[in-house]
């Protein structure tokens, strides 16, 4: 379900921002449009619901500005460790609770947090690494060439999972990217 929701997003929002952009001469701020796509797609699979901020005129979606808030409040509170106590999820015997609508309601923030910005930390970097070795970005082209036909001339295809499995270089220049600058750490 997540793949075909992710090929969609890429295919309605993603690319058209990107030729829209080249198109345009425009630049881009990566980080901003990877944010987005992650924000809609964590979004949709938690809600069930697709905000639609991912779009050519970056439009103000109230959800996600108050994410980002919430965000940056949370990192202050780490940096400036006035709240010390953590909260245990046990009801009076010790054992765990699992359906509080407060654990529901962290779970579902921490989804977002770590399926928005971690992906989005991790394709920003990839794509800075790409773009900054022409040697590399040549190589994964010529990968992406010989596995699918010609990149250039053709519409864009959004791969699948069996498809990326057979992009052997292209996983190599993940992987280091992610040893480079991991997103967690």
């Amino acid at each position: 379900m997540s793949e075909k929701s992710i090929q969609k997003k890429v295919q309605s929002g993603l690319l058209p921002i990107l030729d829209y952009a080249c198109l345009h001469d425009q630049v881009l701020d990566l980080q901003e449009v990877f944010s987005r796509l992650m924000f809609d797609e964590v979004s949709i699979m938690i809600l069930g619901y697709d905000p639609r901020s991912l779009a050519i005129e970056f439009p103000l979606v109230k959800a996600e500005k108050a994410f980002k808030e919430v965000m940056e409040s949370i990192f202050y509170r780490n940096i400036v460790p006035i709240w010390n106590e953590r909260m245990m999820m046990t009801d009076q015997n010790g054992k765990m609770v699992y359906d509080d609508d407060k654990f529901i309601r962290d779970f579902a923030f921490n989804l977002y947090a770590a399926g928005r910005d971690t992906i989005t930390s991790g394709l920003t970097w990839f794509f800075w690494l790409v773009a900054t070795h022409p040697s590399v970005e040549a190589k994964i082209l010529v990968e992406l060439e010989e596995n699918f036909g010609t990149v250039d001339g053709k519409k864009h295809q959004v791969l699948g999972i069996e498809d990326v499995k057979k992009l052997i270089y292209l996983h190599g220049a993940l992987c280091e990217s992610l040893r480079l600058f991991p997103p967690i750490s």
